[in-house]
């Protein structure tokens, strides 16, 4: 860390964070968010990477805060590395769906439709949020180089369970319906599923080297 006042800060982001999240989700569940692009009402909306993205990244500020104003407070104790390569995949998580909105979503079918009801904040304000004040932290220091490789690890599984019913069909005669394959991947063919998969993976280590190194890892 540059300084222990930026466990505070930090701390104190890590509550703003929750409770934008927190707001967007309860729109999207509540069903105020219907006829917005990518939103679904109640636990339905969870099988959007974005939701499960932001959900994870609120989980982890819940489990950070604490601990980081215990840091601020308490010169002995620093924080947890586990607790910070935590909230390091949630911003890993969240970089990628930004990226993915504003490069490839967001020439698709514009910024408007991209930045209604609550997907302004789960699509932009909070993974803006959180990847600048974690890089201006420089909590990345306390992120083990060897421990990269599991920021990848959510958005490994949510591939794989998000496949699996894609690949249940025969692919060569049947279109998945919307409802299997929200996302219309199996469209761009069933050779190109696999190769399209991998890139998307090394893409997500990709963006963590590069949070990783932003944010002090050396």
């Amino acid at each position: 860390m540059k300084s222990r006042k930026w466990y505070l800060y930090s701390a104190i982001s890590d509550i703003a964070v929750v409770v934008m999240i927190l707001f967007a989700l309860i729109v999207m569940y509540c069903g105020l968010d219907i006829g917005v692009l990518f939103s679904e009402k109640g636990i339905s909306m969870f099988r959007y990477y974005t939701v499960d993205a932001n959900f994870f990244t609120a989980a982890a500020c819940i489990v950070c805060a604490p601990l980081e104003i215990k840091a601020y407070k308490n010169e002995q104790y620093g924080l947890p590395g586990w607790a910070v390569l935590f909230k390091f995949t949630g911003i890993v998580c969240l970089t990628l769906t930004f990226l993915v909105v504003v490069l490839f979503l967001m020439p698709m079918f514009g910024i408007e439709k991209m930045t209604e009801g609550s997907n302004v904040f789960m699509h932009f304000v909070i993974p803006v949020w959180c990847i600048l004040t974690f890089v201006l932290s420089g909590q990345g220091k306390l992120v083990k180089k060897a421990f990269i490789p599991i920021s990848l690890l959510p958005t490994f599984l949510y591939g794989i369970a998000y496949l699996i019913p894609i690949l249940g069909s025969d692919l060569n005669t049947v279109v998945p319906s919307k409802h299997a394959d929200w996302y219309g991947f199996a469209q761009v063919g069933p050779a190109l599923i696999a190769p399209v998969f991998l890139l998307l993976i090394a893409v997500t280590y990709a963006i963590a080297r590069a949070v990783w190194k932003m944010s002090g890892g050396r």
